[in-house]
């Protein structure tokens, strides 16, 4: 039997012994190769393990005592469901407010933005772009072999789609 064989079964061995791993694996807490890797170097008896299980039970623990405390306060907001709704309504309609608002200064700083471009510069950027964009077509198509037909013709020059004329 090779090493590796042997190694996986020990390893499942030591899984077996320790069931709280795969409840940690499951939770996604941990994954089977990390686990398996931190066994492989340090092997059955290391302290990992041992603070590795003990975290597992506090957080047993605490997610039971945390289901109680939910218990008890659902019941006492069940109680007073109506002004919480009323109080839940007030919340709504001011974060609507606030993201209209929001809305409108990111409109207003975009209108003031465009103000403020020279569109000199833009022109240039776009020319400059458009000329860019007419160099990476004139390279795919050297490269593309569509069939021969194409291959022994001159590539054809298309009319340049970004055209932009001064007035």
């Amino acid at each position: 039997m090779s090493d590796k064989k042997q190694s996986v079964i020990e390893f499942k061995a030591f899984i077996k012994r320790n069931p709280e791993l795969i409840s940690l694996v499951r939770q996604g807490n941990y994954t089977w190769q990390s686990l398996f890797e931190e066994w492989y170097l340090r092997g059955d008896n290391d302290e990992l393990w041992k603070d590795i299980i003990t975290a597992d039970d506090k957080l047993i623990e605490q997610g039971k005592q945390a289901k109680r405390e939910n218990v008890r306060k659902s019941t006492k907001t069940y109680k007073h469901s109506n002004q919480s709704s009323d109080k839940k309504e007030k919340l709504s309609m001011k974060k609507e407010k606030k993201e209209e608002e929001s809305k409108s200064d990111l409109v207003a700083s975009l209108f003031q933005v465009l103000k403020n471009m020279d569109m000199n510069q833009v022109q240039q950027h776009i020319s400059s772009l458009n000329q860019a964009l007419g160099a990476i077509q004139g390279v795919i198509s050297q490269f593309q072999e569509n069939n021969d037909d194409a291959n022994k013709k001159a590539p054809e020059r298309k009319e340049n789609p970004f055209v932009i004329r001064k007035d």
